[in-house]
């Protein structure tokens, strides 16, 4: 009769803190240069997006481009749940109706 030998759970790699908190400033860092640009774009587009009712869509943005990178590093964001249940085509048909 042999014995089983059984595997011992291994623990996921944690990145350490610090490594961490350098991931965090540089998605904040590209956040910061990305956002400007954005804005800047969409001015010389003609949308005037500088007024203080822009305030939340261009909060809501800079949350989208972190969740992307968030994503991107295998780490989670707020906005991942949200928008792995937003319908693509629903969002679509949404945004096409309000524009009326």
């Amino acid at each position: 009769m042999s014995a089983r030998i059984y595997p011992f759970p291994q623990r996921q790699k944690q990145e350490s803190p610090s490594g961490l908190r350098d991931k965090l400033t540089e998605i904040e860092e590209t956040v910061d240069e990305i956002v400007p640009e954005l804005l800047g774009m969409l001015i010389t587009a003609g949308y005037d997006v500088s007024g203080d009712a822009y305030v939340q869509d261009v909060a809501l943005i800079v949350e989208s481009m972190k969740a992307i990178m968030f994503r991107s590093e295998a780490m989670d964001h707020g906005l991942h749940k949200i928008s792995d249940r937003i319908n693509v085509t629903d969002l679509n048909t949404a945004c096409a109706n309000t524009a009326r």
